[in-house]
């Protein structure tokens, strides 16, 4: 039997990293965008803002031939770019307001007719 293939995070994790970041930070705009994508310029102009807030931030950035390794595969399959997107989402944070709101008043607020 040959080898299993490589998985999306080990051959792109950085890449992916880095979209999780903006996912922690709620920056969700290039992740939106890349899950949307209908054609490779979408995909380039997400990966494109992201790298641009990384810099900004000063986080780390992926390797160049990562990126542009990204960018190859996804040009030929943008299912591959909007899976990343979803495993970004991952690292959002999640809200808890639903189990912090009171419950409501006995009787609902109706009367009886």
């Amino acid at each position: 039997m040959g080898e299993r293939p490589a998985s999306i995070e080990e051959r792109y994790g950085r890449v992916i990293a880095l979209f999780k970041n903006l996912a922690r930070e709620k920056r969700y705009g290039p992740i939106d965008r890349m899950a949307r994508a209908l054609n490779p310029e979408f995909v380039r102009v997400s990966v494109y803002e992201a790298l641009r807030i990384a810099v900004s931030e000063g986080w780390p950035l992926p390797p160049q031939e990562e990126v542009e390794r990204f960018l190859e595969e996804a040009e030929r399959n943008l299912g591959l770019a909007q899976r990343v997107a979803i495993i970004a989402l991952t690292a959002a944070p999640v809200a808890q307001a639903v189990a912090q709101q009171p419950a409501p008043a006995a009787g609902g607020g109706q009367t009886g007719a």
